[in-house]
């Protein structure tokens, strides 16, 4: 094949990655859980800045690996959230509606991920009787704070994904 040929297609190609990373910025989303963490950085226990609820507007910025940076649209905030909380479609409320009752929370969500829900969990015990889930219980009624979240890890030493030192 000719030299130029390749470089027509690696061109081509260049050209559709461009298309695809530059379309997702600048794109309108809206929040589709109850609510959700805006984070200083793109990770589970990054910093919180604010919470965003269910229907709230956000533009997009820029993509990490299943995280966008986002400005949400009331205070002008710049942060991170998980793909998994946002929707391209436009959420509108209406007074007197359900909505965000019927919304699935960030638990569930998380949950569903792991192909794990309240119906699977039932079925789970009713299988194994025998099991005592009391300490699971009670370990998932425990909050811990963004805070004492940081704390643990500035203490520990510990690093962000991708192997870059904690030091947002």
């Amino acid at each position: 094949m000719k030299k130029g040929f390749w470089v027509g297609i690696v061109g081509l190609l260049g050209v559709c990655l461009l298309v695809v990373v530059v379309g997702a910025t600048g794109q309108m989303k809206s929040v589709s859980v109850k609510e959700t963490a805006l984070r200083m950085a793109p990770m589970p226990f990054g910093r919180i800045i604010m919470t965003l609820r269910y229907g709230d507007r956000v533009t997009v910025e820029k993509e990490d690996h299943g995280w966008l940076q986002v400005r949400e649209q009331r205070k002008g905030s710049q942060g991170w959230v998980h793909l998994s909380a946002l929707t391209g479609k436009r959420i509108v409320l209406q007074a007197g509606e359900g909505d965000v009752e019927a919304v699935a929370t960030g638990e569930e969500l998380a949950l569903a991920g792991k192909g794990f829900n309240r119906q699977v969990e039932s079925s789970f015990k009713e299988r194994n009787r025998q099991l005592d889930y009391a300490a699971v219980d009670r370990m998932e009624t425990v909050v811990i704070s963004s805070s004492l979240s940081q704390e643990f890890i500035r203490t520990g030493g510990l690093h962000e994904w991708g192997g870059a030192a904690n030091a947002r």
